[in-house]
C-alpha cells in the first residue's frame, strides 16, 4: 500500500510499463530511503518502510537502451489510536434498527455472521445492475466535533454466489448541503469468504453528519450479498517522535499552619509508554518539614502530604515540582501558600426571658457572636432539656421550657471550621394553680357562657384538643378586624382582693388560617375599667393545637375580669378553633409573659396601608429604653426600627419605609409591629399593598 503504519511492507510493481517499438528489458527500483533494487528483469520488488514520507522511483530500459521513469509517494505513520465503535447496531444480532435499503436494495436479517449468529443480507433490484446496498439512517455520526476529525469506516462483506464488487461510500452533510467530497473505499470482488473493506474520511467542518453506505456494484440483476461487523471509529494518528510524559498538578494550594495539606497529582505518557518514576522536589519547603510524597507503581498518580508548622505562614508561596520520567521527563509545579491558623469565633448567648412560670416561651439570641478573622456561618442551640435546634444559619431560636433550672448553650462555627460556645441559665417556676373557673371550657355540650366578638360568629364543631368538640369562630366577611370569642357573663364575676394573680389559658388552631391568636383581659367595676388592658404573646395559627397564656393581677377587689380569645386575621372571614380554656388563680411562682396595652394614646401607624412609607407614632409614660420591631404573618422578625433606644417620656414618631433589614422592599401583605417601652408593650397591624 501507499499508506500505512510502520513497519510497512510494500510491493513496487512496474509491470504496467511498456515500449511502443520494442520491449522493456530492465527495471531499477529506488525506494527513496536509500534502498535500491536492480537493475533486474523482474518488474516487481519488495521493501519494508520505516515511518516517514517517501517517494519510490522506477527506471525502465527497453531493448534499444531507451529509458523512462515513474514515481509514487509513500506515507508511513507510527500507528493510530482508534476510539470506540460509534455504530449502535453493528452486527444485527437482534434487529436491523438504524439501517435501510439503498439504490433499490432490500434488507433482511439472516443467520450466519462474521463474528456472531446473524448478518444483514441485501438483495439488489430484479432488473438492471445499478449500485445498491444499505444506508445508515439516522446517521450514526450525527455531529462531528471539529474540522479535521479523522474517521475510519469498516465493514465485512461476502456473497455465496455473486461476483459484484463491494465498497463503502461516505458523504458529509450540513443539513441537506453536502460538504467535502464523496469518498469511496477500494472495490473488493465479492466471494463466499468474508472480506474487509475500509475507508478513512476527514471531517471538513464541525457539526456535520456523516452518511455511510455499504454498496455492491453487481454483475447481474438481483444480486445478493451480506455485510456484518460494521464500525465507525475516530482515529488519532500517533506521532513518530517520542514525547515526554505529562504531569497534572494544581497550580496553587492554600493551607492553614497546623492543618494537613494533601496534593494529588497524575502522570501520563502521550505515546502510551510506561512511566518509570513520579517524584516530588521538596527542597522548596521550610527546613524540618514533615512533607512526604508517595507514588506507587505504575507511577501514574501520587500524593503529597504536609502539615506546616506555625512559623511557616508567609505571603510568598512554597514551590513543589512534580516530575514524571521514562526515556524523557515532564514536570508541573504547585505553589503552596501557608496562611496563619484560624482564630476561633467568640460566642455570645442571651435568653429572654431568663426567668418565669412554666410553660415559659423563650428566645435564644446568639447574634452578638463574632469572628475576628472571618464570619460566623452556623449556630447550634442546645436548650439543655434535650431540645436541639440547628446547626442553622439563623442566629436565633425559640423554645418553650417546662419547670426547672436549665442551662442553654450555643455552638457557633466560623467560615474556617473554628468553633466556640456560650451558655445562659434559665429558671422556670412551677406555680400553684387553683381550680378552673371557666364553667364551659371544652364545649362538649353547648356554647353557654361564650359569644362572638368583633363581628365574629361562633358555633360548636366536632374535634377538640382533649374531647369531642371545640368552639369555632368565623371572622367578618369584609375587612380584617380583630375578632374572637368573649366570655359573658364573665367567669370571674368578683375578684376576692387586689393583687390576686389569675392565669388565663386557651388552646387554638386553624386548618387554613395564618392569623395570630392572642388572649385579652380587662378589669371592670361596673362600667369603669380598672388596671390596664393586658394581651398575651401572639401565636401564629397552624393546623396543630397551640397554647396561648397570659397572667393578670387584679387591681382592686370586687371587680369582674372580661376575657377574650382573639384572632388578628390576615384574610377576610378567617376561621379558627379554641378549646380547653381555663382561668385559674395562681397561688405562687412568677407571672407568665404578658403584653400590657399602653395608656392612651396608643401607637398609631399612618398612613396604613403604607404609601410607600408610614410613621409609627406613640407615647411613652416614662423615660427609658424603647424597642420597635416589625414581624411578618408567620411571626418572623423582618425589621428592627428601634432597639433599646433611650427616649424621654412623651410623644414620639418613627418612620417605616416598608423595607426589611437588608434594604429590600417587603412583599405585599399584613405585617405586625411590636412596641416595647419599659414594662409596657403593644402590638398592631401594618398593611403593605403594591
Amino acid at each position: 500500500p501507499s499508506t500505512g503504519n510502520a513497519p510497512l511492507f510494500d510491493t513496487a510493481d512496474a509491470s504496467g510499463s511498456s515500449d511502443s517499438d520494442g520491449s522493456v528489458v530492465s527495471y531499477r527500483f529506488d525506494f527513496g530511503d536509500g534502498t535500491i533494487v536492480g537493475p533486474q528483469a523482474s518488474s516487481t520488488a519488495t521493501h519494508t518502510y520505516a515511518a516517514g514520507n517517501w517517494t519510490a522511483n522506477v527506471l525502465v530500459t527497453d531493448d534499444r537502451g531507451g529509458t523512462a521513469t515513474a514515481s509514487v509517494p509513500v506515507a508511513v505513520t507510527c500507528g493510530v489510536i482508534t476510539g470506540p465503535n460509534l455504530v449502535g447496531n453493528p452486527s444485527f444480532e437482534t434487529n436491523t434498527t438504524g439501517w435501510s435499503g439503498n439504490g433499490g436494495g432490500t434488507i433482511q436479517r439472516v443467520a450466519g455472521g462474521f463474528d456472531g449468529g446473524f448478518s444483514l443480507e441485501i438483495r439488489g433490484p430484479a432488473t438492471g445492475t445499478p449500485k445498491f446496498g444499505v444506508n445508515d439512517g439516522p446517521n450514526w455520526v450525527a455531529s462531528t466535533p471539529a474540522a479535521g476529525t479523522l474517521y475510519r469506516f469498516t465493514a465485512w462483506v461476502r456473497s455465496s454466489a455473486a461476483t459484484g464488487k463491494g465498497s463503502l461510500r461516505v458523504r458529509e452533510y450540513q443539513g441537506s448541503s453536502q460538504k467535502g467530497v464523496t469518498t469511496e473505499s477500494p472495490l473488493v470482488t465479492l466471494i463466499p469468504a468474508w472480506q474487509k473493506v475500509t475507508v478513512d474520511y476527514t471531517a471538513t467542518i464541525a457539526g456535520t453528519t456523516l452518511d455511510l453506505q455499504v454498496l455492491d456494484a453487481p454483475a447481474v440483476p438481483g444480486e445478493v450479498f451480506q455485510t456484518d461487523n460494521i464500525s465507525i471509529q475516530i482515529v488519532t494518528v500517533r506521532s513518530c517522535a517520542d514525547r515526554a510524559p505529562a504531569v497534572t498538578a494544581p497550580a496553587t494550594a492554600t493551607v492553614q499552619a497546623g492543618s494537613l495539606l494533601t496534593v494529588s497529582v497524575t502522570a501520563s505518557d502521550p505515546d502510551g509508554e510506561a512511566i518509570t518514576s513520579l517524584t516530588a522536589d521538596l527542597t522548596g519547603l521550610p527546613a524540618g518539614n514533615d512533607a512526604q510524597f508517595s507514588s506507587p507503581s505504575p507511577h501514574t498518580s501520587g500524593s503529597l502530604t504536609w502539615t506546616p508548622a506555625g512559623g511557616n505562614a508567609r505571603p510568598a508561596p512554597y514551590n513543589v515540582t512534580f516530575t514524571a520520567a521514562n526515556a524523557l521527563s515532564g514536570s508541573a509545579t504547585t505553589a503552596i501558600t501557608v496562611v496563619p491558623p484560624n482564630q476561633n469565633p467568640t460566642a455570645v448567648l442571651t435568653i429572654s426571658p431568663s426567668t418565669g412560670n412554666a410553660p415559659l416561651f423563650d428566645t435564644a439570641d446568639a447574634s452578638g457572636s463574632s469572628d475576628s478573622d472571618g464570619s460566623v456561618v452556623s449556630y447550634r442551640f442546645d436548650f439543655g432539656d434535650g431540645t436541639i435546634v440547628g446547626p442553622q444559619a439563623s442566629s436565633t431560636a425559640t423554645h418553650t421550657y417546662a419547670a426547672g433550672n436549665w442551662t442553654a448553650s450555643v455552638l457557633v462555627t466560623d467560615n474556617a471550621g473554628g468553633t466556640a460556645t456560650a451558655s445562659a441559665s434559665v429558671t422556670v417556676t412551677s406555680a400553684g394553680l387553683g381550680p378552673n373557673l371557666v364553667g364551659n371550657p371544652s364545649f362538649e355540650t353547648n356554647t353557654t357562657g361564650w359569644s362572638g366578638n368583633g363581628g365574629g360568629t361562633i358555633q360548636r364543631v366536632a374535634g377538640g384538643l382533649d374531647g369531642g368538640y371545640s368552639l369555632e369562630i368565623r371572622g367578618p366577611a369584609t375587612g380584617t378586624p380583630t375578632f374572637g370569642a368573649n366570655d359573658g357573663p364573665n367567669w370571674v364575676a368578683s375578684t376576692p382582693a387586689a393583687g390576686t394573680l389569675y392565669r388565663f389559658t386557651a388552646w387554638v388552631r386553624s386548618s387554613t388560617a395564618a392569623g395570630r391568636a392572642l388572649l385579652r383581659v380587662r378589669e371592670y367595676v361596673g362600667g369603669s375599667q380598672k388596671g390596664v388592658t393586658t394581651l398575651s404573646p401572639a401565636v401564629t395559627l397552624t393546623p396543630t393545637w397551640q397554647t396561648a397564656t397570659v397572667d393578670y393581677t387584679a387591681a382592686v377587689s370586687g371587680s369582674t375580669l372580661d376575657f377574650q380569645v382573639l384572632d388578628a386575621p390576615v384574610a377576610t372571614a378567617e376561621v379558627f378553633q379554641t378549646d380547653n380554656i381555663s382561668i385559674r388563680i395562681v397561688g405562687g411562682g412568677q407571672a407568665a409573659p404578658q403584653i400590657t396595652a399602653p395608656a392612651s394614646p396608643a401607637a398609631v401607624v399612618a398612613p396604613n396601608p403604607l404609601r410607600p412609607d408610614a410613621t409609627v407614632a406613640f407615647t411613652t409614660s416614662r423615660e427609658g429604653a424603647v424597642s420597635l420591631r416589625i414581624y411578618d404573618a408567620t411571626g418572623r422578625r423582618v425589621r428592627t426600627l428601634l432597639r433599646e433606644a433611650h427616649m424621654p417620656a412623651g410623644r414620639h414618631a418613627v418612620r417605616f419605609d416598608g423595607r426589611d433589614a437588608t434594604g429590600r422592599r417587603l412583599a405585599a401583605g399584613i405585617y405586625f409591629y411590636r412596641l416595647e417601652a419599659g414594662r409596657e408593650s403593644t402590638e398592631g397591624r401594618v398593611l403593605i399593598i403594591k
